[in-house]
């Protein structure tokens, strides 16, 4: 039985309404212990002012849990360092409902630098949109390795020197380390120009562990940043070393061939009895000069073969002669006239002007032979279309002229144009060697010039060579 004298220990109802608490924070789990806490704390004799700190207090550990909960969930190493950071800056902006919220990394070469900034308002101005931040602040941060904190930055006489604090109008600010062991290669600062809002030591400690966390990622990004790089390294040296194998098979093969063909090509000496026994006959005269102009080529472009598997060895410059490049042109059709594979295939040449360019006249007739037997090659599978090709030239500005070979055939599908230039790709299976426009962007390049391609599905493709026009000497 109960003492009637005996005084009853006082009833206290929390005035503040559970969802004022909630709002601070999600999650059914933290619910359920605020319910509970909530719960015993009232049954408890603390007085309301202090059992309404405490819930207070209880809330911002639960947003404070939440928010780092948050930011462990949309820090993704794995999409880089940019991401890391930017997601840092828009978190601790959230966090704090600052003006502005950044991540600064140093190096111990360089500037410190802005990597990422968020803003509360997009149409804030801080330095005029440049990235702009109080190099006191970050100094302090770096060399000490400790975070700051003022809540009135203007009268702050370890910052009130600064230049940029007075241009930002910043009031208030924080600012933590990016730590690597002891080492700091960054820093996380939130600022706000109201004077109303005030960052305090409690702040700063939230602040810190999200630097912390995000210290972190940050390293695990960047782990993963030189992991891909050093992987796509590797796959270059593989893919170099396979194509230094592949080169040296083809200066073996190219050097054995050597001896062979110019045991073969003897006989082409009794050209000069042919041209003597038919001293009046232009014709014979003729096709006795393009038959050792062959000659000549094929020799040639053996010794491109076995130069060409030797690409460490400094390239010499090659002869280049003021030429008719309209000639020149004309000289390759006539010799493709004789071609068992294009003698069939109508080309016609086209110039609006006479273009001299200097040029190696051999070479660039390889590079011409070359495109032309690509486009007569590609009518090969298509019974219905009537092969024509067309050889264009014209000027491009003053100073360079433009050889267009086009054809009218299938055309090239986008993902193979992607690759036709790198050696040993080829779409001619067995009877290809992948080496021909490779060798022939080789060429121009060495005549000062540039190859590209044009083409379209159904629609043809054209082959564009750029060259510089003659220099005039004074």
């Amino acid at each position: 039985m109960t003492d009637k004298n005996t005084p009853k220990k006082p009833t206290i109802t929390f005035s503040m309404p559970s969802t004022d608490v909630r709002r601070f924070y999600t999650g059914a789990l933290i619910d359920d212990n605020v319910d509970r806490t909530l719960a015993r704390l009232q049954k408890s004799s603390t007085s309301e002012t202090d059992l309404k700190e405490m819930i207070q207090r209880l809330a911002l550990s639960a947003h404070q849990l939440n928010s780092l909960y948050r930011l462990s969930m949309s820090l993704d190493p794995a999409k880089g360092t940019a991401s890391v950071v930017q997601t840092l800056a828009e978190t601790s902006l959230h966090v704090f409902r600052s003006d502005r919220a950044m991540v600064v990394l140093c190096d111990p070469n360089t500037e410190p630098q802005i990597a990422a900034q968020a803003f509360l308002d997009d149409d804030e101005d801080f330095g005029d949109g440049q990235q702009t931040y109080v190099r006191t602040v970050i100094d302090t941060v770096i060399s000490t390795g400790q975070a700051v904190v003022t809540a009135n930055a203007p009268h702050d006489k370890r910052f009130s020197a600064s230049e940029s604090l007075v241009l930002l109008r910043i009031h208030s600010l924080m600012a933590a380390p990016l730590l690597l062991g002891d080492q700091c290669f960054g820093v996380l600062q939130v600022d706000d120009r109201r004077p109303g809002l005030r960052f305090d030591e409690p702040d700063l400690r939230f602040l810190v562990a999200i630097a912390s966390m995000g210290a972190q990622a940050f390293q695990h990004a960047r782990l993963l940043d030189n992991q891909k790089q050093t992987i796509a390294k590797l796959q270059h040296a593989q893919t170099r070393l396979v194509r230094s194998e592949q080169l040296a098979i083809v200066g073996r093969t190219a050097t054995a061939l050597a001896h062979e063909i110019k045991n073969q090509l003897g006989p082409m000496a009794l050209l000069d009895m042919l041209k003597e026994r038919f001293p009046d006959d232009e014709e014979i005269h003729e096709c006795a000069e393009m038959i050792r102009d062959a000659q000549r080529r094929i020799l040639r472009l053996v010794e491109e073969m076995r130069g060409y598997a030797h690409k460490d060895q400094d390239e010499q410059s090659i002869p280049l002669v003021p030429t008719n490049l309209v000639e020149l042109i004309e000289s390759v059709i006539r010799f493709l006239r004789f071609d068992g594979e294009c003698r069939d295939v109508p080309i016609d040449l086209t110039s609006d002007d006479v273009y001299i360019v200097d040029i190696d006249s051999d070479r660039f007739k390889q590079v011409l032979v070359n495109l032309i037997r690509n486009a007569v090659q590609a009518f090969h599978n298509t019974e219905d279309r009537n092969p024509q090709i067309s050889i264009i030239l014209s000027a491009d500005g003053e100073d360079r002229v433009c050889i267009e070979v086009i054809d009218n055939g299938p055309g090239i599908p986008l993902e193979v144009q992607q690759r036709i230039f790198e050696p040993f790709f080829t779409t001619k299976g067995l009877s290809g060697t992948g080496l021909g426009l490779d060798i022939c962007r080789q060429i121009i390049q060495r005549h000062n010039g540039t190859i590209s391609c044009s083409s379209k599905t159904g629609a043809g493709t054209t082959m564009r060579i750029m060259l510089p026009l003659e220099t005039q000497s004074s």
